[in-house]
């Protein structure tokens, strides 16, 4: 697939990338990081959604963070989206944008404060944002702390969706489950066989395939990530989220058990760079960069009802997860 370890765990939060892509002068229409104006506390700029299509009300994530690896973290800041065409200016709107905490990780401060990466990790999320034309658009982030800090990154929105998309059928994909045989344990769950446990490390996530949970009408959820080797520190806690979900559904604590879940590892082989052409299935057909993790809910009929990149709070997960099956 041509592919680099790095092109497939792009996660924009991985904090190292954001500075370094930062000192480097990257392009800003494609989202490189940005900086304020100097100072210990001088914060930087990235955006941290992976797929953004116009016409469609959806969330846009920004990552802050110094350059010495500090986050910002609780609170809320403020997104401004204007296009980078100059003719269109006019077009620019405002809306707040509340943090975003990973699920399960160390509480968050109530307003913005920068903090050390054990204290809370992290974005910044715009809900219901609606991009009235493709192209990119720039993205201007107002920080009130000590000091105010006015920072910018950039969006790229698309006039299609790449990724699989609500509304969309999704891919019958046939991955390998616990019971195959003919597929290293590693490359079904990276957090197992040489690279962790000797066993299959979460066997509830790996019980059947998407294409047999599509054939039997039932609805599911379906993680792509790659626990063991994601930098976004995101996979991880994400896919213990499903897993523990799933094993709500399956010990009887939830009423109805009809919910399939499935776990895609990208990796075949990470010291061969060999992505799971399962995997790919999702994340880089249609010219999709192959970023890293996402979240898909599929009703009854097949098609994705739900997506989420990179990030998703626990509520909203379970909500939507709840919808899939209604009294």
């Amino acid at each position: 697939m041509g592919m680099t370890r790095r092109q497939v765990l792009s996660a924009p939060l991985a904090f190292a990338a954001m500075v370094s892509s930062a000192c480097s002068g990257s392009d800003k229409r494609a989202g490189g990081a940005s900086a304020g104006t100097g100072g210990p506390d001088e914060l930087f700029a990235e955006t941290a959604s992976f797929e953004t299509v116009v016409g469609t009300p959806q969330r846009i994530m920004v990552g802050l963070t110094t350059g010495d690896g500090r986050v910002l973290h609780g609170g809320q800041v403020r997104f401004t989206f204007a296009p980078v065409d100059a003719e269109s200016r006019a077009k620019a709107f405002s809306v707040d944008a509340p943090f975003l905490a990973v699920p399960r990780s160390a509480t968050s401060p109530s307003v913005a404060s920068i903090g050390g990466a054990g204290d809370g990790i992290g974005v910044y999320a715009a809900n219901a944002v609606t991009f009235t034309e493709p192209g990119f658009w720039t993205i201007t982030v107002l920080v009130d702390l000590a000091r105010r800090q006015r920072l910018e990154t950039a969006v790229e929105v698309l006039l299609t969706p790449r990724v699989p998309a609500p509304g969309e059928a999704a891919p019958r994909t046939k991955n390998a489950i616990a019971a195959s045989s003919d597929t290293p344990i590693e490359a079904i769950d990276s957090r197992s066989g040489p690279a962790g446990l000797a066993e299959l490390a979460d066997p509830l996530l790996h019980r059947e395939s998407v294409a047999t949970l599509v054939a039997g009408g039932r609805p599911g959820v379906v993680i792509v990530s790659t626990p063991a080797f994601c930098v976004s520190k995101f996979c991880g806690p994400l896919t213990d989220i499903v897993s523990d979900i799933a094993g709500e559904y399956a010990n009887g604590s939830v009423a109805e058990k009809s919910v399939g879940f499935v776990h895609l590892e990208v990796w075949r082989s990470f010291e061969k760079n060999q992505v799971n052409p399962t995997a790919a299935e999702w994340i880089t057909n249609r010219g999709a960069a192959g970023n890293e993790p996402w979240i898909f809910l599929i009703d009854r009929t097949g098609n994705i009802t739900h997506r989420w990149d990179n990030l998703v709070g626990e509520a909203d997960l379970r909500q939507g997860i709840a919808a899939l099956t209604p009294p």
